[in-house]
Parts: structure tokens; sequence; C-alpha cells
């Protein structure tokens, strides 16, 4: 599996420091207070738009589909202008997304033009990304092992030792008794700490299917469906119903699924949800089920470390452990994944 796009990464790496707290609560007001933008037909054109735009953070591609549901490939004025020698238009509406400064302007290739005689025409980079992500990708041992190692940064164990019918590829469950993991503070150390939950695979499915399973799970944990631990004051228990639950947490799995260009089992579920009712579950949030995809897609394509996820951000107790680790001053550098291909 490869991952394509530099400027993903740079993106995701971006809307790690950000806190988007206020927005995602308008978000959902957002969602709530029109009607069109519950409907079935929206939501399978917001998914299918946002699956499109690759180089962008899954919250980020949402909140330009908002702003321009008409777009069809946008880069920043510097990307326009070193990759395909064009110039923003005088007259050009950029779009806004998330960052540091907080926000950065985007461009639509209609609000561009050429900057001379060996700049590309919009034809010409239209067809040159139409078919970019059609080939399928295949999940192999180093995808699979990769984003289950890095479970551990959420505070989750792993086994594969699921037993269930064919119909139940993974579980993920709240443990009575955590099970003590290492975790990883940078390139050279780790820490031993609780992980209170429990991700269980089906050991006889393929390395897709496995990995699809991981997502779904992963989307209930991201989207707050389980229980915090006892004594923990994680998050508070969303009021879902079962079918909300399943709703959001296929979200997740199928838009990484397409983006990844891998099998997707969610597929079927959310095709004949939205085929079979004319709005999407009415308590289920956009702002959980983007914030999840965020989440996971740090996991996929490099080894992560403590500092920047969930647990410590979370668990005050983890936290102090780490800040008083002589070893978390030390120099991160990079591990990437050994099948990852960037262009720099």
């Amino acid at each position: 599996m490869k991952d394509y796009s530099k400027e993903y990464r740079e993106d995701i790496r971006k809307s790690k420091e950000m806190d988007k707290g206020e927005v995602k609560n308008e978000l959902d007001a957002l969602f709530a207070n029109i009607y069109e933008y519950r409907t079935s037909r929206y939501y399978r054109e917001l998914l299918n738009f946002c699956k499109k735009f690759k180089q962008l953070a899954p919250f980020n591609a949402m909140m330009v589909q908002i702003q321009r549901p008409a777009c069809q490939f946008i880069l920043t004025a510097e990307q326009w202008e070193r990759k395909y020698r064009r110039k923003i238009a005088p007259n050009a509406r950029p779009v806004v997304i998330l960052n540091f400064t907080p926000v950065s302007y985007l461009y639509d290739i209609s609000d561009t033009e050429k900057k001379d005689d060996y700049s590309l025409s919009d034809y010409d980079i239209l067809e040159e990304i139409k078919h970019q992500y059609d080939t399928k990708q295949e999940i192999h041992s180093l995808d699979l092992n990769l984003l289950i190692e890095n479970l551990a940064v959420l505070g989750i164990a792993y086994t594969d030792s699921f037993r269930a019918g064919a119909s139940y590829g993974a579980q993920i469950r709240l443990l009575e008794n955590p099970k003590v993991i290492d975790i990883p503070i940078n390139n050279n150390h780790r820490v031993k700490y609780k992980a209170h939950y429990l991700l269980s695979v089906n050991e006889t499915l393929s390395n897709g299917a496995k990995y699809a399973s991981i997502l779904h799970e992963l989307g209930h944990f991201l989207c707050k469906h389980l229980p915090p631990p006892s004594g923990k004051d994680w998050w508070k228990v969303r009021p879902l119903t079962e079918n909300e639950e399943e709703f959001e947490a296929e979200s997740v799995a199928w838009l990484i699924c397409e983006r990844l260009n891998i099998g997707n089992p969610s597929e079927k579920y959310l095709a004949g949800y939205l085929d079979s009712n004319s709005t999407i579950p009415q308590n289920i949030s956009i702002d959980h089920i983007f914030k999840a995809q965020n989440e996971i897609y740090k996991l996929l394509f490099e080894l992560q470390y403590a500092k920047d996820h969930f647990l410590y951000k979370t668990d005050n107790d983890f936290k102090e452990l780490i800040n008083n680790s002589p070893y978390i001053a030390q120099s991160r550098n990079n591990h990437i994944h050994k099948q990852l291909k960037i262009d720099f």
C-alpha cells in the first residue's frame, strides 16, 4: 500500500497541532439545522467528494466540499506555481481550510490560469490526475503490522485470537483488568502502561479484511461509542442507538478504504442504508466521523509516538509519566514505513 501524497501528509501533520473544537461544534449544528445536509443523497455526495481529494486530510476535504461542491482539483497558490506553472486568477475565490495559521487558502483549478506557454492546460492537468488512484492496492503484512503497532499510542492492546462466525471480523471492548503494553515515546525508547481496551481480530481473515476490520473498530473507539475506563473522565458516553453507532463506524471505515483504494466491506452496508432511507440517522455526528478519520490516518504510514496521540492528550497519569521520562527530550527521528514512497 502506498501513501501517494506528500501534500496530504503535510496537511495531516499541521492538523495535529490545532484545536478545532469550536469549528467542530459549529459543524454539527450546521448539519442539524440545514435539512439538505442530512439527506442521504447529500451524504453520499459528501463521501464521494472527500474520497477524491487524497492530498487533504479528511476533515479538510469535507470543508472544501461544503464551500465549493463543484471543485475539481484544489491546491495552494504555491503548489499551483511549483507543480503546474500556474498563477491565481485576479478574481479567484479561495477555499479556507484549517491549519497552523490558523487557516490556509486553497484554489480550484478554475481559479488559476496558465503562467506561460510551458504551463499545462486545464484539460491536461485533469486528465493527468483522472486515473491517478484507480489501481486497487493490496494490504501487505508490513501495512497491517504498522497499523497494529500504532494502536499502542491510543492505549489499545491487540490480539488476533478473536473467535466468531465469518461475518464478524473484529471486536473492541473495555477490559476489566487492563493489560500492560509497550508504547513508543521516540525512535529508541518505549514505556510500559496500561491498555484499557482490547481490539481482537479474527485470525482466519486475510490481511485486507483484518485491516478493514481494525479501521471499523477504531471508528467505534474514536467516535466514543464505548464507555471510558472506570475512574477516567476521557469522554461522556454518547446516547446513540446501535444503528447510529454502526453508521458512524461504517462511514469512518468506508472513506478510509476508498481513499486508500483497498477492498471496502463497508460499501454494502452504507449503500444499503442510503438507498433505503431518505435521511441519515438523526443523532450521528459529522464532527466525530471526520475527526476519527483524521486520527486514524495518522496511524497508517509511519510509526507513531505517544505525545502526538489520544492517550497522551486524554490520560493525565500517562501524560505525567511521559513528561517525566528522561528519554522524551531526545530528538525525534521519523521512522518511515518501508513501503512508503513520497514525492518530494
